[in-house]
Order: structure tokens, then sequence, then C-alpha cells
């Protein structure tokens, strides 16, 4: 189902916007995306140019800020990921999650976007495998060196931020150095996970990789690219329920 998300022109910018997605059994994940920083509407007998004490005032002529022209991006980007995740027709899911992968990826401006799955490899270890992923940098299918992410003792607080819910950010230089060589292989910069959650389970993860710049994500930005994690999760639960409903 197509979920008509575009923001109206007339949409003032304090203004936060609510996106209700259907889920398994009938239910609905709202979302709620909103500013970082409110802006205020100054009252009609203030004088010009003032606004209210501890508020900013509205800057309706002046261009925005590039952190805000990325994160209006970014929302439109996951809206319109949502709209092809859930959208009808006979495209099987994979085919919808590489095109979903893509809409996020050119609107985040990164050189790479992977959804990973949580499972046990042959060792037993917990392992996040990719299933899922749309790249313009270094070759993902000739790699010498598997992109699975072990969550062994070096990962662990990684790991436990993931599950809580929060996003984990990256620089190449600021990764120790065992662990430098797989991101150097891989032609990573600077990198970027947010959790899927499904179910309220830590599913797996969504990730964001540039591979020519050192990318520093806002609050903001971290914020919607967790919330293309939740939608991710939600489309996989709906799949899943669907598909148990035509065995069944």
């Amino acid at each position: 189902r197509a979920l008509p998300c575009r923001f109206a022109p007339a949409t003032p910018a304090c203004q936060a916007v609510e996106i209700s997605v259907p889920v398994a059994q009938g239910n609905l994940a709202l979302l709620e995306i909103r500013p970082a920083e409110p802006l205020c509407e100054a009252p009609a007998d203030a004088p010009e140019g003032e606004c209210p004490q501890g508020t900013s005032k509205p800057e309706r002529a002046v261009p925005l800020p590039k952190s805000a022209e990325r994160r209006d991006r970014l929302i439109d980007g996951v809206c319109r990921a949502v709209e092809t995740l859930l959208a009808g027709g006979n495209t099987p899911l994979a085919g919808k999650m590489d095109q979903a992968l893509e809409i996020l990826g050119l609107a985040a401006g990164v050189d790479r976007v992977y959804v990973q799955r949580n499972r046990a490899d042959a060792k037993g270890r917990e392992t996040a495998s990719r299933i899922a992923v749309w790249g313009g940098c270094a070759s993902v299918e000739n790699l010498d060196i598997p992109p699975d992410i072990v969550f062994d003792k070096r990962f662990a607080d990684r790991r436990a931020a993931l599950a809580s819910g929060r996003c984990v950010s990256t620089l190449l230089r600021d990764i120790p150095a065992a662990e430098r060589k797989k991101f150097t292989a891989l032609g990573i910069v600077s990198l970027l996970m947010a959790p899927i959650m499904l179910n309220e389970t830590f599913w797996g993860l969504i990730g964001f990789e540039d591979c020519s710049r050192e990318r520093v994500w806002t609050v903001g930005e971290e914020r919607i690219l967790r919330a293309a994690g939740t939608l991710v999760g939600a489309s996989l639960a709906h799949e899943q329920a669907g598909e148990a409903q035509r065995l069944s």
C-alpha cells in the first residue's frame, strides 16, 4: 500500500509529521518526525524582527542551512522508500528492498547502503549477515573479506547500543587497528549503522557508508535514519505476515 507522505509547500517548518505504517495483523506502527529545533510564529503585535524569548525566528525568506536541506532530503527519501516497500503488485520483497535502499542512499548522499540480519554462524556466534546492498564504491561482489559483522567482545559496546535502539556512527581513523583492515578493504571512510527492530527484537541493522569523506551525522539525521530502520522492520513484518497467511 502506498503511503502519501509528501510534504506540502505550505507545511510550517515547525510542524511535526506523523506516519502510520501498516504492520502485521492489522496493527499500525506510528512514527513521528519533527525538527530538531522548533521555530516560532511572532505575535501579530510584536515588533518586527522580534520573537518570544527562548525560541528562534522563522526564516522564510532565508535559504535553509545545509543541515536542514539534508534533513529534508532524508525525510523525503524515507517517505519514498516506505511507499516502495509497502507498494502492492507482484514485485518480490527483495526487489522492493533494492529499490528502497537506492532511494535512501541517494537521499542520504552516501556511497553504499545495506541491510544485515542477525543470525548464528557455523561456530554458534551471533553474526549480522548482509542480505541486501546498494552501492556505488568498492565492489561488494569481489571482496576477499566477507562483509559480515561478528558480535564478539570488540563489538560488544556497539551491539548494546544498536540493541537499545541507538545509532552507531564511526570514522575510519577512530577504528582500532585490529578492525581497520576490514573497513579499508571495503573502502569505508565513515559509517553509520541504525538498528532494525522487529517485534521489539534487535533483528538486524541498516548501514550507511561513505567511501570518499568523513561524514559527521547530526542528531536529527540519526533520528530519521532510525525511523528508516524501523520502517524496514515494519515492511519485513508485513511481508512475513502475508506469507504466513498465504501458507495457511
